[in-house]
């Protein structure tokens, strides 16, 4: 049976090579798509263990009446409010381009203020610069092309210019999506400049940069949505301008570009995986038309169905594990670079690199089920053959009777000629094993 198994990859090399270069490609595809699936769970880990709240509120007005508001709502828990400046008009050209980016909607941050509010996830950093630097979420350094060491002017009509050397890049969970306000953390004397410049215009009336940033977490039962509103609502009510939005809504603008993709990917994995498994359908339907013969003289000798749909199984399933753990370990090369060069520039978050198991042993688990049974149905055509039928006449007929009742219309002489002696007792023999 081994050799039967050598001969149909022989004879098939061309099929099969195309077989297994389509389940490399497949594999890597969908092995893909479920790393992107594991940024999800990994953004929920994260905000857990740093307890960023169930919701985060942009506020301009006086934080002692907010806060008094907050405290005597029964639906809060706890909350943190810190000063932030949000400048409208800043700028940014990188290494002396002349290129000018926008770097509005940024809210600046010293170290101390940010630490109050979220733990430090720095990707990169350098501890050597220690004075005029700033510090990037992940979305806006990648985004922009910006890495560690590049010198960034920074450039407003109202607040001035500052030339800033770029120390870290760090990852934020509430504020480093493009689909909210973005952090920047800056050293204390910039911040200090900042501040001072931000309370002239406010004092002049021309800008009101000056704003509070607050997170907050919900009783028990309260739901996240009615919470943030009723939060909205009160503090209007008072007179202080706010706006905010639940942390579901927060991780929706990291991972729901990822869900578009991963769901995307998955998709033409499947379509691929379909086309690979009528590729086999028609290989096992091929060998079998042309191996009968062999397959019949295997049952001849005492060889089961079972154990020839075995082999035609173990031909497909040694070829298929190979190209998938080739499309695993394809995926882990290459997802690396595919995630620093798109994926954190969508995202804001960066993948931790290590073994995932429970993704690449599940997938490989995956195609060993499928292809038995994919073989099993494709060989049913062989479950009631009987040797001598395929040793004779193959697949074309299941009945000796018919192939006698076509002898006996040739001529009687011919049959029982000299010439040909071998045809009637042939005939006479298979019908006595089909009778």
């Amino acid at each position: 049976m081994i050799k039967l198994i050598k001969s149909n990859i022989h004879k098939d090399r061309s099929v099969l090579i195309a077989f297994m270069l389509i389940m490399i490609i497949s594999s890597a595809i969908l092995e893909i798509s479920l790393f992107l699936g594991v940024y999800d769970k990994r953004y929920d880990r994260i905000t857990e263990e740093m307890n960023t709240g169930d919701g985060v509120s942009f506020f301009y007005g006086d934080s002692d009446t907010v806060r008094g508001i907050m405290e005597d709502m029964s639906e809060v828990e706890s909350f943190n409010i810190i000063d932030i400046i949000l400048p409208a008009d800043m700028t940014f050209t990188l290494n002396g381009s002349d290129k000018e980016k926008k770097f509005s909607d940024v809210m600046y941050f010293d170290v101390e203020r940010y630490a109050s509010f979220e733990d430090f996830f720095f990707v990169e950093k350098d501890d050597s610069i220690s004075s005029d630097f700033i510090y990037l979420n992940v979305y806006t350094a990648y985004y922009n092309g910006i890495g560690i060491g590049d010198v960034m002017h920074l450039h407003s009509v109202n607040f001035g210019e500052y030339d800033l050397t770029v120390a870290g890049i760090y990852e934020d969970f509430m504020a480093g999506n493009p689909y909210s306000y973005l952090s920047a953390i800056v050293d204390d004397d910039t911040y200090g400049m900042i501040k001072n410049r931000s309370d002239e215009l406010e004092a002049s009336g021309t800008e009101f940069a000056n704003r509070r940033f607050m997170n907050y977490t919900f009783a028990d039962g309260v739901s996240l949505d009615d919470g943030v509103m009723k939060i909205n609502d009160t503090v209007n009510a008072a007179g202080i301008p706010i706006d905010g939005y639940a942390a579901s809504l927060a991780k929706a603008g990291y991972v729901s570009a990822l869900h578009i993709i991963s769901a995307f990917m998955t998709s033409l994995a499947v379509i691929i995986m379909v086309i690979c498994l009528i590729m086999m359908v028609f290989t096992v339907n091929n060998n079998i038309d042309r191996d009968i013969r062999n397959i019949g003289a295997l049952r001849a000798v005492g060889y089961t169905v079972s154990n020839i749909r075995a082999a035609l199984c173990l031909e497909f399933m040694g070829l298929g594990v190979i190209g998938t753990v080739m499309g695993i370990g394809l995926s882990y090369a290459l997802f690396p670079v595919l995630e620093k060069s798109l994926i954190r520039q969508i995202s804001g978050m960066i993948w931790e690199k290590r073994f995932h198991p429970e993704l690449t042993f599940s997938l490989v688990a995956a195609y060993i089920m499928i292809v038995p049974a994919v073989v099993f149905l494709a060989t049913a055509r062989i479950k009631k053959l009987h040797p001598a039928t395929a040793l004779r006449f193959g697949l074309a007929s299941n009945s000796f009777r018919i192939r006698c009742a076509l002898l006996q219309h040739q001529d009687r002489h011919d049959q029982f000629s000299d010439h040909a002696p071998g045809r009637f007792s042939g005939c006479v023999y298979l019908y006595h094993l089909q009778g």
